[in-house]
């Protein structure tokens, strides 16, 4: 059932002069809430040829797609064709790391959960042949293993390779018709698809940059094979809230068949381990609970929400499940610089139609001099933070360096992003100050010797320079 409610129309009267302010070119929306659909299309799908957004546009949504996989890997588990803590080396027996010992103790709940702990953020364009993932897979044994196994969260996108590797060994079938047979076709995800030559048959957005003040289309537009597990799916508001109702329903699709077992559908809500500020890692998506109260503490037995976003070239997204409320929400949108505005509109989303918010923190006063024991640059692959005490207060400014979609590619916008102020509401525990809810949080790790190694940040581990 679809209508139309004033809190949903308030939603999307919230939604165009934040666009415009932002200068993000289109926008697509749906909200389920119980029984009733509400889905909108907003601005246009590309500055260059631009045609009106509709809740029909097709989007890459970027590592949202780590959730399909993740749906589509545990229905094998369901038939008995894989196990989440079997080594891999079962299915990938020549699956190779820096390290021998540990590339011989890897599982699927490793990669699932983003615990490898070798540099994730790696991507290669090896064309749209049958061997892409195979190739991308086999370039993870040169990666650096920055933590041990199973040590320390830190977002890594090219373990899905292995995990979707896995699968096709355990199946028989290229990564993509085991998802289409699992995942689209049971849940009627008619438009949903990976390959581009199917995406330029429907109406479709373009990404887009913004390069010195300027917005620009993003090229290139496809990512390549061997990206497909990490973020490869082009989709619908309308396939993602289909996409949610089976997980609401702990697995059956809207004909009552089961797409997953309720047992697997709990298994990915499960905490596995810490993941960053409110966040915990289940297998693919990431865990909180929301509160009933706005501006509240962190409230352990809240409501459970199910998270995840995306971004490629160009493009963001977010989808947000609230299982007990029957409710979901996913923005798709075709701009860099979407994020700020998803999080905003989901949250809003939250607070209006379910009475439900994130925790608020307290910052802690610090004298400048604790602050510059923090002081720094912290390096990862895709970004570098430089971290800085300016007049009693902590910035970070991100640079950054490239490497996607291919090792060699240069930075797609601006490189440098507006210098943010951090404040710390617990002990190496920091938030961006100017939003004590949204605000993006981080951790500071230390080693064995209790000395600052690591900054956690955007889900990556940055490694502190000397």
């Amino acid at each position: 059932m679809m209508r139309t409610t004033p809190a949903f129309t308030d939603l999307l009267d919230s939604l165009e002069p934040r666009m415009r302010e932002l200068r993000i070119p289109g926008v697509a929306i749906g909200v389920l809430h119980g029984d009733e659909e509400h889905y909108a299309g907003l601005g246009v799908t590309s500055i260059e040829n631009p045609l009106p957004v509709t809740p029909d546009t097709l989007f890459q949504c970027g590592s949202i797609s780590k959730t399909i996989l993740g749906t589509a890997l545990m229905a094998l588990v369901d038939d008995g064709l894989l196990d989440l803590d079997a080594p891999i080396r079962q299915w990938l027996p020549n699956f190779a790391l820096q390290d021998a010992p540990t590339a011989q103790r890897v599982t699927l709940r490793h990669l699932l959960t983003h615990t490898g702990g070798w540099l994730g953020d790696h991507f290669n364009d090896f064309g749209f042949g049958a061997d892409a993932i195979a190739r991308i897979v086999d370039e993870i044994a040169a990666l650096p293993q920055w933590t041990p196994l199973g040590s320390t969260w830190s977002y890594n996108n090219v373990g899905f390779a292995a995990a979707a590797l896995v699968m096709q060994a355990a199946a028989g079938q290229p990564y993509e018709d085991i998802v289409r047979a699992r995942v689209f076709e049971p849940l009627g995800m008619s438009r949903s698809t990976f390959w581009p030559t199917e995406v330029m048959t429907q109406r479709f957005a373009v990404g887009h940059n913004v390069v010195g003040g300027n917005v620009q289309v993003a090229r290139p537009w496809e990512i390549g094979r061997a990206n497909h597990p990490a973020g490869g799916v082009n989709t619908t508001v309308r396939d993602l809230l289909r996409y949610a109702r089976m997980h609401i329903a702990q697995g059956a699709a809207p004909d009552g068949r089961r797409v997953l077992s309720k047992r697997a559908t709990l298994a990915v809500r499960r905490e596995n381990c810490p993941a960053t500020g409110r966040w915990s890692m289940g297998l693919t998506w990431w865990l909180s609970r929301l509160n009933a109260a706005p501006n509240t503490p962190f409230n352990p037995d809240g409501a459970l929400i199910l998270q995840h976003g995306g971004a490629t070239n160009g493009f963001t997204a977010q989808l947000r499940i609230v299982p007990s409320k029957r409710f979901a929400i996913v923005l798709l949108t075709n701009s860099d610089d979407g994020s700020t505005l998803y999080d905003a509109a989901s949250s809003r989303a939250l607070r209006d139609m379910l009475g439900l918010s994130f925790d608020s923190v307290t910052p802690l006063k610090m004298t400048a001099a604790q602050l510059r024991s923090y002081e720094g640059v912290y390096t990862a692959h895709l970004t570098e933070q430089t971290l800085r005490v300016r007049d009693g207060k902590l910035f970070a400014q991100a640079r950054h360096l490239g490497h996607f979609p291919t090792p060699d590619a240069p930075v797609h916008g601006d490189p440098l992003s507006p210098e943010a102020e951090l404040a710390f509401y617990a002990e190496d525990r920091v938030f961006v100050a100017a939003d004590p809810v949204l605000g993006g949080r981080g951790e500071f790790l230390r080693d064995d010797r209790g000395r600052l190694a690591w900054l956690r940040w955007g889900g990556r581990v940055h490694g502190r320079g000397e």
